[in-house]
């Protein structure tokens, strides 16, 4: 709701209405490219569903974002790679068997900082969403329910229930912090993983 919110203050700064005295929807063509496009009329659509006055407009919105989906939907499937994109192009197979290499790997006593670490944030991109940067940031403290709000943290929970506090990236200054769960599997990696390489911070 919040990027929704954002959007909208966009649109208001570039003195966009939803419609012209008729009624008629805006030309929302002349604000870019599809994807953009998309993240506009989206925004509106959740805007109108609150406005039952305005159930025609909506109507006629909500086709609007069905056409826009389907085209950008296409465009994504037509795509092709570049030369340098398919040069670094790695098949989901070739990552999923790299994940099960650094496995059992990491099971090994002599496992070094590189393999546990790589294991670890492999983990993290499979079943996480991605968070840039921010995890090297993050330091590592254990059953705090409230932390400074200066930097990342990586809260390891005994009862399995691990948090990840993003105070630090990117949006912050829109969308405040971000209290991230982390599913059990990745709390299981990252207490062995401390278990067999103390450090303050998740990647250090």
């Amino acid at each position: 709701m919040r990027l929704h919110t954002d959007n909208l203050e966009r649109m208001r700064k570039r003195g966009m209405d939803l419609a012209d005295e008729e009624g008629t929807p805006i030309d929302l063509h002349a604000i870019g490219k599809p994807t953009t496009l998309k993240t506009y009329v989206s925004a509106l659509v959740c805007l109108l569903r609150e406005m039952p006055e305005h159930a025609r407009l909506l109507k006629r919105y909500r086709k609007h974002l069905s056409q826009l989906s389907d085209h950008t939907d296409k465009s994504y499937d037509g795509s092709t790679l570049n030369a340098r994109q398919q040069a670094n192009w790695i098949d989901w197979e070739a990552i999923v068997r790299r994940r099960q290499e650094l496995s059992e790997r990491t099971k090994r006593t002599d496992a070094d900082a590189s393999t546990m670490h790589d294991h670890l944030l492999l983990v993290m991109y499979f079943v996480m969403a991605p968070a840039r940067n921010n995890d090297c940031e993050m330091e590592i403290v254990r059953d705090k329910k409230r932390v400074p709000r200066s930097r990342n943290f990586y809260i390891v929970n005994t009862d399995g229930q691990d948090i990840m506090v993003l105070n630090c990236y990117k949006t912050s200054k829109h969308h405040g912090q971000r209290r991230v769960k982390v599913p059990k599997y990745v709390h299981s990696v990252v207490k062995d993983c401390l278990e067999k390489l103390p450090r303050r911070y998740l990647f250090a």
